[in-house]
């Protein structure tokens, strides 16, 4: 019975259903004939509208009311006595059917024409999310830092409460049924129903466009029959919102398919933006008023406002008049600090929120340095072998944090770009994310002044690595055994079997490395001829009580990204919730860590001569030498 009502509660049929009944009561508005013939009848228009509009919602209450008690039978010749739901789901078709009729009635009401009134209904669902997703689109493209916004747009629309103004993908993603079942399954433990206050709030919204819809009727004038708009008034707002939406639209459309990711595609936004909206202008209308010649001197001098307001629009965006690109929260605003580097951090202290910010005033304060890496082509050039010419840099031994960590990575000329990602979680539950691309190389990890030599001063021997490599609750772990992957000087394959206290003693000598900031990892250069990178890896095998935390699972919006072997997080529903509650009592997680190895790692090299798994540090081969080899053989 709950898969049945679950199922039901998503509201494709209801959001078709109420369209349809919607032009069947009122098809005679679009009919000049019927029109005529109707309104003839001595019968008042505020009757005829409450009539049809009744006559139209039973089409949808009545199946509902049937599929209702046929399954209450059902429940109770079974002995099932949970029935409750079934009212509830009820309540909740009801008030969507409602919502839903209602917005197409006035949808019906502003035009003369059947298409027209399908397409407003179908355009009114999606229309804020669409010119969320323009405008997001358009920011991304034109201001630094910010082309995150665009590479997400599309996972982010439903995220914050704004999109309650698009009724039905709102309700998709918050109306839902859950539940969970007792440890045998042989009866529901819990069960939630979600949406229903929102439903609530969306039915009363439905009663101002109720009362809208009457009035139109009222005052609609019969010779708009046939018309796309019915009443005079909203042409001016029918040419303005389809040249807006068309002309951003299109521009953003054509520059995307020709210049995506490039230097042009700014400017040519510009460029596309002038026929675009040209074009969505006029055909607009000629959609009001039938006929192709339509280019009288008041609509161009209309255009040229509209197309004066957009590009005025669009170059106080591209100049960051509205200090969009240089937007950093207060301290007091933040609740945690997301970073992706080398690899990713979570910070959630007032002082590290100080450290961050600076970092991230820095990346913008190198905006004319650092834009042309941005774009793809740049970055892909940059990239090429012939490009990385740079000198061999020193190690690095200071700590701009102030901590007497030292480390011995050294780097070589393998330059690259580096995304540099700054997601703010803030206290009202918004988030700002942004994402700079920056150059790394020797000269840049060396001047104090660079955001990459600051960020890899963050990143080396640090704790957040063993976190990020392992899991937040690294401390907990308890390995049992390891593979020691070895591959000797005639390049033949060697797998050594690590047993507990070997596993044990390796992962301590991994773990100081990381501390000291041998580890290849962190923001830098690694891989060069003083510090080579070797083919030989690690496997490490262990368990940790409970469930497995990663950092994912720590930020303020959390959705959990738990995967660990024993249970893995997904949407609650009857079957991943019973499993969660059929777990022992005390029970773990299984896990698997790679680790791999450089030069520099002096503290692992030489636990592994201590074990006897290598006699040297020459019998390691590089990664270099490994594909030399492989290469030289065939």
């Amino acid at each position: 019975m709950l898969e049945c009502i679950s199922g039901n509660l998503e509201p494709y049929v209801i959001f078709f259903a109420a369209l349809v009944a919607a032009i069947t009561v009122f098809s005679y508005l679009f009919s000049t004939r019927s029109c005529h013939m109707i309104h003839a009848l001595p019968v008042k228009r505020s009757e005829l509208f409450v009539t049809n509009y009744i006559s139209g919602f039973l089409f949808l209450l009545l199946p509902q009311l049937i599929t209702f008690l046929l399954n209450l039978i059902v429940c109770i010749l079974n002995n099932i006595s949970s029935v409750e739901y079934l009212l509830y789901w009820l309540l909740y078709t009801i008030g969507m059917s409602f919502l839903f009729y209602t917005l197409a009635v006035f949808c019906c009401m502003l035009t003369g024409h059947a298409v027209a009134a399908a397409v407003y209904y179908f355009v009114g669902h999606f229309l804020y999310i669409a010119i969320k997703s323009i405008a997001t689109l358009i920011v991304s493209s034109m201001c630094y830092g910010m082309k995150i916004l665009g590479d997400q747009v599309s996972t982010t629309l439903t995220e914050t409460r704004d999109a309650v103004l698009s009724p039905f993908v709102y309700l998709l993603d918050h109306v839902s049924l859950n539940w969970s079942m007792n440890n045998d399954f042989t009866a529901v433990d819990q069960i939630n129903m979600q949406g229903g206050m929102l439903i609530g709030l969306y039915c009363i919204a439905a009663v101002v466009f109720y009362i809208l819809a009457y009035v139109f009727y009222q005052k609609r004038p019969l010779e708009c029959t046939g018309d796309v708009v019915a009443f005079g008034w909203l042409y001016p707002c029918f040419r303005w919102m389809l040249s807006l939406v068309g002309g951003f639209g299109l521009s953003y459309l054509l520059s995307s398919l020709l210049f995506d990711n490039t230097a042009r595609m700014a400017t040519s936004l510009f460029v596309f933006l002038i026929p675009c909206s040209f074009i969505s202008f006029f055909v607009s209308e000629m959609l009001l008023n039938k006929r192709f010649h339509v280019f009288s001197g008041k609509r161009w001098v209309e255009w040229a406002v509209c197309i004066a307001i957009c590009l005025l629009g669009t170059g106080l965006i591209r100049s960051d008049a509205f200090h969009i690109e240089r937007k950093i929260p207060e301290t007091d605003q933040i609740a945690a600090i997301y970073m992706y580097a080398d690899y990713e951090h979570l910070y959630r202290d007032e002082a590290d929120f100080e450290t961050l910010k600076k970092i991230h005033r820095n990346l913008l304060d190198h905006k004319q340095e650092y834009l042309s890496y941005s774009y793809q082509q740049n970055h892909s050039k940059y990239n090429l072998p012939e490009a990385q010419n740079a000198e061999f840099a020193t190690s690095i031994s200071s700590d701009s944090t102030g901590s007497n960590t030292s480390t011995s990575v050294s780097y070589s000329n393998g330059d690259y770009i580096s995304s540099i990602q700054i997601t703010y979680y803030l206290k009202n539950g918004r988030k700002v994310m942004r994402r700079y691309e920056i150059p790394v190389t020797n000269a840049t990890l060396k001047d104090k002044t660079t955001p990459a030599y600051q960020i890899s001063r963050l990143e080396t021997g640090k704790e957040d690595l063993l976190r990020y490599l392992l899991c937040n609750n690294y401390e907990d772990i308890s390995f049992i055994n390891g593979n020691f992957s070895h591959v000797d000087k005639n390049g033949h394959d060697e797998n050594v079997s690590l047993d507990q206290q070997q596993t044990e003693t390796l992962y301590e000598a991994l773990k100081a490395d990381i501390l000291a900031g041998n580890y290849p990892a962190g923001l830098g250069i690694h891989d060069t001829e003083d510090n080579p990178i070797y083919y030989d890896s690690f496997y490490f095998y262990g368990q940790v009580p409970g469930d497995i935390e990663y950092l994912t699972d720590l930020l303020p919006s959390g959705k959990s990204a738990n995967t660990s072997g024993y249970y893995k997080a997904a949407p609650i529903n009857a079957a991943n919730t019973a499993v969660q509650n059929t777990r022992p009592e005390n029970y773990y997680s299984s896990i698997e860590v790679s680790f791999s190895l450089s030069k520099s790692c002096t503290n692992t090299i030489q636990a592994m001569i201590d074990l006897g798994l290598i006699k040297s540090a020459s019998d390691l081969i590089t990664q270099d030498a490994f594909y030399a080899m492989i290469n030289t053989q065939g």
